[in-house]
């Protein structure tokens, strides 16, 4: 008869799971017990980052996008006629030629937009008047900040007549969307902390001081400088753009317009307008607050 080797590896082996399967049992729900407690930590986590996400993602939406169905229809039915326009007017360019058969002019109206809480980002329009030929119409687009208003200009345009009569604005398409809440509102409160004063005139130079009392680093802010040669400003001069770049919170600078020719103005009326759209991302300088690295060095 023929006797097992009980001293092979395979008989070793079923020897040990035997004498401690008991061992082995309490190991093995050990195991199971922390697996299963990793695997509910790792769920649980995962769904309170959704749920957190999600409430934070709403938040951001909702400040950004129109939920106020009323006002996004009210901003959507405003056209062309409901913009507050004064009377349009004309004066001769400083470096008119005779390009045109008499001549350039500048021309320029003061748009306000009616609705303090609807953006028109995109208004098209152009200048016409009695005897203007549709072929040489020059068209113009321009954003309008909600409850702001500006001027719209067409600076060294060919006009076709020796007498301008019944000079009109005429807005031929505009975009006009509901400007929503949250972070749209803090926009448009920075656009309102912009502007200008001790605005003067002498000497074919118009000054004045530029301030930004928000608490936002801008890239650029714009400003419309028109020269009136009466008080209640109807009668324009002269017109300019000017530009102030890398305006910090909180601060002032000084700017100013000239012209080479003698505008020939006696009481001057300077009206300085801020001219910027707070609502791009692109208008807002980053800066490093770093170690070492003073206020004002912005990272790009």
């Amino acid at each position: 008869m023929n006797q097992i080797d009980y001293n092979k590896w395979y008989y070793k082996i079923i020897y040990f799971f035997i004498a401690n399967q008991v061992a082995i049992r309490r190991g093995l729900i050990v195991f199971l017990i922390i697996t299963n407690t990793i695997f509910w930590t790792f769920g649980v986590m995962k769904w309170t980052d959704y749920f957190l996400t999600t409430a934070e993602y709403n938040r951001a939406m909702n400040s950004e996008v129109a939920v106020n169905y009323a006002q996004l229809k009210q901003c959507q039915d405003i056209t062309a006629a409901d913009f507050t326009v004064k009377p349009a007017a004309v004066f001769e360019s400083e470096s008119s030629s005779q390009s045109g058969f008499y001549g350039q002019r500048d021309f320029l109206v003061k748009v306000k937009n009616p609705n303090a809480d609807c953006y028109a980002a995109k208004i098209r329009y152009y200048f016409d008047y009695d005897g203007h030929q549709e072929k040489n119409r020059i068209y113009h687009e321009e954003f309008l900040m909600p409850g702001a208003e500006k001027y719209l200009f067409s600076f060294r345009e060919d006009i076709d007549m020796p007498i301008l009569n019944n000079i009109n604005l005429v807005i031929t398409g505009e975009e006009v969307m509901a400007m929503g809440k949250g972070a749209a509102k803090n926009n448009l409160e920075i656009f309102n902390l912009l502007g200008a004063n001790n605005a003067d005139f002498n000497n074919n130079v118009a000054t004045f001081t530029a301030f930004n009392n928000s608490n936002k680093d801008l890239w650029q802010v714009g400003y419309q400088v028109v020269i009136f040669s009466d008080a209640i400003k109807t009668e324009p001069a002269a017109a300019a753009y000017v530009t102030v770049n890398k305006f910090l919170a909180n601060s002032k600078q000084q700017a100013q317009a000239s012209w080479f020719k003698d505008l020939g103005v006696v009481f001057p009326t300077v009206d300085v307008v801020a001219d910027v759209n707070t609502f791009s991302d692109n208008v807002y300088m980053q800066r490093d607050f770093g170690p070492g690295v003073p206020q004002g060095v912005e990272v790009k």
